[in-house]
């Protein structure tokens, strides 16, 4: 009697330990979602096919929520013959500067849900509205054409090129 109450004593405490521990692995991953990445030591890293490209993040409440998205795998679309588009599965913050133009190398969140690569500048304006995430300084002509393109975006560390 007295081995089943030891041994009942030592399952209710496992079951509680391993309780506990779920719930700190939860509160974890929680608070790895609210915390703010920083932008300064990293680079958007895009992958078309063998070119590889870098972008410097331009820090905002809507950069940090798409960086907690990446990597992505987007199937990008000509949008005008101006920019790649693709949707995105779930909408980012719309608390930074808002703008509706646009430079080549942007890289943007439009407030209509979706992510454009400006490559080409046509002094149009995009009346929804822009939050620029990330900018090329080269590299855009290979946006540029009709087709669609896979692009993969990854968050790496400055040094990690």
């Amino acid at each position: 009697m007295i081995k089943f109450k030891i041994i009942a004593i030592i399952l209710l405490f496992g079951a509680f330990a391993f309780s506990c521990s779920g719930q700190e692995a939860k509160a974890s991953k929680d608070l790895a979602k609210e915390s703010v990445v920083p932008t300064d030591s990293l680079q958007l890293k895009l992958t078309l096919g063998d070119k590889v490209l870098y972008a410097k993040f331009k820090d905002s409440p809507t950069t940090q929520d798409f960086i907690k998205q990446l990597p992505l795998n987007l199937k990008m679309g000509d949008l005008r013959g101006r920019e790649k588009y693709s949707p995105l599965a779930a909408e980012l913050s719309k608390e930074g500067v808002v703008s509706t133009t646009f430079e080549e190398g942007d890289i943007s969140y439009w407030l209509g849900g979706g992510l454009a690569v400006f490559y080409h500048q046509n002094n149009s304006e995009v009346k929804a509205g822009l939050i620029v995430l990330a900018r090329l300084e080269n590299g855009m002509e290979a946006f540029s054409g009709p087709d669609p393109l896979d692009v993969k975006f990854e968050a790496v560390k400055i040094n990690e090129q």
